[in-house]
């Protein structure tokens, strides 16, 4: 029987292995379809209208790249509303009697710091006025990022916005940040002082000529932390002229970058937060096809989406403050019957950092925090007449998507799939809602206009809306938490329509649409939308501070307590001095069983009394071997003349499935184990919300890709947790007294490989928890004295073994009649 089961599995794992080989021959992955640009075909496809008034004729300006001088608003900003959800009407101070042309050309803008301190660095974009680029770049007191990049592990230098340019031969700096290496790099020149500026032209890095941003990130991928390396500038000096300077900068570990916009690659991912009009006058955007949604804008009027916008930017007490200008003529509105010009800005507000927590109103603690960025959308009626308008805003996209292969995120519905970037909102006064990337995509691909897209169908209020990834979220919030938004309409999207493996569903990028009930603004007034972004880590304490605690997804009841609660005893224990999280976890793991050890002192009594009745258990075995029925009822005779009851060492397994499944829980939403290390200066295994990666698996090795079920690299935690079951089980299992006993215990050497082919992924903080449970267990049979086992039966005196069958009685043998009987017969 076990040369079977042997042959069984080995048979299975030649199918398994020659069908992948056989499937990566016939069906090769497609290749990777080329996508243009982010905005690209929405600028192609948006037709040349007038942005000017009919005597101007000035036709909307074309893309472009060059930079652009940002000089600090001077126009007043007029006064915003408190209520996050309701727009506020206020008279307009100055009305222009012409309109500001507008830019020519996109440029970056810097909102935030890399200093100590700050929160995050936001990169900026005149095109369309949106959000282009967030690294969260708050600091440990050591200097270090708090949240770094756990995938690109190359040297960072800083957002810098570089250009190419033809005539200089080099690449133009439009951007850098505060706090970044860049704008501390060291001058070799004495005179100059330190840092990279805006507008110098890079000629060399480290002595080769890089003349295209591409050739760029690809020379900085190859850079490692630490790295010192020595660029070639030329900057303008007073006079205009050129002058050649050196600098040396000493590279940092990369920030997390929170949301990103790529126009190409395997994950294109447009601008985020872009405003579009969905009516205005007598003008209504009309809705087409699902995958076409980012084209979706009102014919006839300039693209608010792909034009560009005018910068204005100040810096005061109070934070860093930039405001984008899009203003539409009276040409440009001829179409919708409003005589203009109607001017719209788009306000965003980053605060300065609080430095304590004095005061205990809602918007003064999100303060203290730091992890927003309020945004204002107001419109400014300049023309004669009254108008109405509504407007949609788009939420983030591009968020991260590290550890989708292995990190298994909870959903909040029953036996729905979530991914590494889902949907998420709440009415309110409702419960949570997700929407998993493959239903998004799923219905996206369907075109269903009534799908399970539509997150509010009717106008009503939200909590919030927005992206969920596994550890940081990006969401719209109100300004004022009482009110929360008030929206018309919430609808979920996917910022890609195209086909994807099912094994990489989860990486469909994600996001969402809000579209605000109508405003009607008089002549000469202005309406302001005041909305906050929450773009951050999900700490719990962060997310009670904006209202988002139930972003914290840790299942169904009763799990959800236990992992809470889980969650709370090892933030406790690595709180304490000179306790890590990996030592927080052994901890962890000491209380529970200590808590358990009743059961497990059961269990090993149990163990015992089975090896103690193992000769009656034999010897009814023997006596009734052709008939279970009857051995059944001995069995159970025999059991309880003893008082045992065999499915008593059961019960620490049952006990502790739910502390299991609750660590588990506990593990994998919990983002204080990111980045925490098994022992710091251990590489291989320096996050415990992750598997521990020794090495990485050779590229010819079937399903070790990051969509396949081994993963992209070999993990030694879970080979060391299997291994010890293994030991355990063979130490304490007691020996067999028949047949079925025997081959239930060969089926559960066999379940310990598959368990540690199913449990190959998990995070290595789960391993510690099994391994040290293992260790425990052997060391409490080990060192603690054996429960001693009562021979009594119940009904008094003492066991004995059973009495062997009794042999039949020895036939008599037959006497031969006597003479007289004979007769008789006769």
């Amino acid at each position: 029987m076990e040369r079977r089961l042997v042959l069984f599995g080995l048979s299975a794992a030649l199918v398994v292995v020659g069908w992948t080989l056989l499937r990566q021959q016939l069906l090769p992955p497609p290749p990777p379809v080329e996508r243009p640009l982010a905005g690209e075909l929405a600028e192609d496809k948006q037709p040349a209208v007038d942005t000017e008034d009919d005597d101007s004729k000035k036709s909307e300006p074309a893309a472009g790249n060059q930079p652009a001088e940002v000089t600090p608003g001077q126009q007043q900003e007029s006064e915003s509303s408190d209520a996050a959800g309701g727009p506020e009407t206020s008279e307009v101070v100055e009305q222009p009697t012409e309109p500001v042309a507008a830019p020519q050309n996109a440029v970056p803008v810097l909102l935030g710091s890399a200093e100590p301190g700050n929160r995050m660095l936001v990169v900026l974009n005149s095109r369309g006025g949106a959000i282009e680029r967030i690294e969260l770049t708050e600091r440990l007191a050591s200097g270090e990022f708090r949240y770094q990049s756990l995938v690109d592990q190359s040297g960072y230098l800083g957002p810098l916005g570089l250009e190419k340019d033809e005539a200089g031969g080099g690449l133009r700096v439009q951007i850098v940040g505060r706090g970044t290496p860049a704008a501390a790099a060291v001058s070799i020149d004495a005179q100059v002082n330190a840092g990279l500026q805006s507008g110098d032209l890079i000629t060399e890095v480290d002595g080769q000529r890089l003349t295209d941003s591409q050739e760029f990130e690809d020379w900085l991928t190859s850079t490692k932390p630490g790295q010192s390396v020595e660029f070639g500038v030329n900057r303008s000096d007073e006079n205009g002229e050129p002058r050649e300077l050196r600098f040396t900068v000493t590279l940092e570990r990369r920030p997390l970058v929170l949301v990103e916009s790529s126009g190409d690659g395997p994950d294109p991912s447009p601008l985020s937060c872009l405003l579009t009009l969905t009516s205005i006058g007598k003008l209504e955007r009309q809705r087409g096809n699902e995958l076409d949604w980012q084209r979706e804008e009102i014919v006839g009027i300039p693209s608010l989406r792909t034009g560009v916008w005018r910068v204005e930017s100040r810096d005061d007490s109070s934070g860093i403050t930039v405001e984008f200008h899009f203003t539409l003529t009276t040409g440009a509105l001829r179409e919708a019957g409003v005589t203009g010009p109607l001017e719209i800005i788009k306000r965003y507000h980053l605060n300065a950092p609080a430095s304590s927590d004095t005061t205990s109103t809602e918007t003064s603690r999100r303060s203290l925090f730091g992890y927003h960025i309020d945004v204002d959308v107001e419109f400014r009626n300049q023309g004669p007449d009254e108008l109405a308008l509504s407007y949609e805003l788009d939420g983030a996209n591009g968020l991260p998507l590290e550890g989708w292969w292995f990190g298994h995120k909870i959903h909040t519905a029953w036996w729905a799939t979530a991914g590494a970037r889902d949907v998420a909102w709440r009415t309110s006064g409702a419960t949570p809602n997700l929407l998993g990337a493959s239903d998004v995509l799923s219905a996206t691909l369907s075109g269903d206009p009534d799908s399970t897209l539509e997150l509010l169908p009717e106008e009503g209020k939200v909590d919030y809306v927005g992206v969920d990834a596994k550890y940081f979220s990006v969401v719209w919030v109100g300004r004022d938490p009482e009110q929360g938004l008030q929206l018309a309409r919430a609808r979920a999207r996917a910022v890609s329509g195209d086909e994807v493996p099912r094994a990489e569903l989860k990486k469909v990028n994600v996001t969402c649409q809000l579209q605000f009930p109508e405003v009607q603004i008089p002549a000469g007034e202005s309406v302001v939308g005041s909305y906050t972004l929450f773009a951050g880590p999900k700490r719990s304490d962060a997310l009670n501070a904006y209202g988002l605690n139930q972003l914290i997804i840790y299942g169904i009841t009763p799990f959800k307590q236990i992992a809470h609660f889980l969650s709370t005893l090892l933030h406790f224990f690595a709180s304490l001095p000179m306790v890590s999280y990996s030592i927080a976890v052994i901890m962890l793991t000491l209380v529970v069983r200590c808590c358990l050890f009743p059961v497990s002192r059961s269990t090993a009594k149990n163990a015992a009394m089975m090896q103690e009745l193992a000769p009656e258990m034999k010897a009814i075995t023997e006596q009734y071997k052709d008939k279970p029925e009857q051995r059944m009822k001995a069995q159970q005779e025999l059991f309880r003349r003893h008082n045992h009851n065999p499915l008593s060492g059961c019960l620490l397994a049952f006990l502790q499935m739910p502390v299991f499944v609750g660590l588990y829980k506990a593990l994998s939403v919990d983002i204080a184990l990111r980045q925490e290390p098994l022992i710091p200066g251990l590489e291989w295994c320096s996050d415990l919300a992750a598997p521990d990666r020794l090495f990485a698996f050779p590229a010819w090795m079937p399903e070790a890709s990051e969509g396949g079920w081994l993963g992209p690299y070999f993990n030694l935690l879970p080979m060391l947790t299997i291994a010890l079951m293994i030991v355990q089980q063979k130490m304490f299992t007691p020996p067999p007294t028949d047949d079925q006993q025997r081959m239930q215990q060969r089926v559960m050497k066999f379940m310990m490989v598959f368990m540690g082919a199913i449990f190959f992924k998990v995070p290595s903080g789960l391993c510690v928890y099994f391994i040290a449970n293992s260790v425990y267990g052997i060391a409490e049979r080990k060192l603690i004295p054996k429960p001693k086992v009562s021979t009594v039966v119940a009904g008094g005196g003492t066991s004995a073994p059973a009495a062997a069958p009794a042999s039949s009685p020895p036939r008599r043998k037959r006497r031969k009649p006597g003479q007289s009987q004979r007769k008789r017969r006769k």
